[in-house]
């Protein structure tokens, strides 16, 4: 049996995302001794490692999650990830293509502004002669055209079968 100390020590994971992974499901309770610390399995150090090394893939906790559950009810869980990569670099390929668009329109921006350099006086609303010169574009829903959204920006989330 392990230790949280020990086990933080094995992993490199902080005693406290041990225990939010176990508050979320993550990892099963361990027990307790009789001074009630926690006491892991000894195959606790492996769950935390697939833990960690799925995150680095760009897997939520949630689908982490699932993919335990789906282990325990029916075994492996490869074609599930298999289907989950294939979701996610379509997804992937989706944002970088709208980030290289941005990328382009902001580059077009930047060429015709540095030609500029100065604004006119200012008006007490204005704040940028160059923002404020740009054609307001209607955004569509969630968002500007242009530019993925903070979240779709930072990674698409595509679930896994339950």
């Amino acid at each position: 049996m392990l230790t949280i100390r020990q086990l933080t020590s094995q992993t490199g994971v902080s005693s406290k995302t041990l225990r939010y992974w176990e508050s979320v499901g993550l990892l099963p309770r361990p027990g307790r001794n009789f001074n009630n610390y926690r006491l892991y399995k000894p195959n606790a150090g492996q769950r935390v490692t697939f833990i960690q090394k799925a995150k680095s893939l760009g897997f939520t906790l949630d689908e982490i999650r699932r993919l335990f559950d789906t282990a325990q009810r029916r075994g492996t869980t490869c074609s599930d990830v298999v289907k989950w990569t294939e979701e996610n670099i379509q997804a992937l390929e989706q944002q970088i293509s709208l980030i290289s668009k941005l990328r382009d329109t902001l580059m077009a921006y930047q060429k015709e502004w540095k030609k500029k350099l100065l604004c006119p006086p200012l008006t007490t609303s204005e704040v940028c002669c160059l923002i404020e010169s740009l054609p307001l574009v209607p955004f569509k829903k969630g968002g500007d055209p242009h530019a993925p959204s903070r979240q779709s920006a930072s990674r698409t989330v595509t679930r896994l079968p339950d």
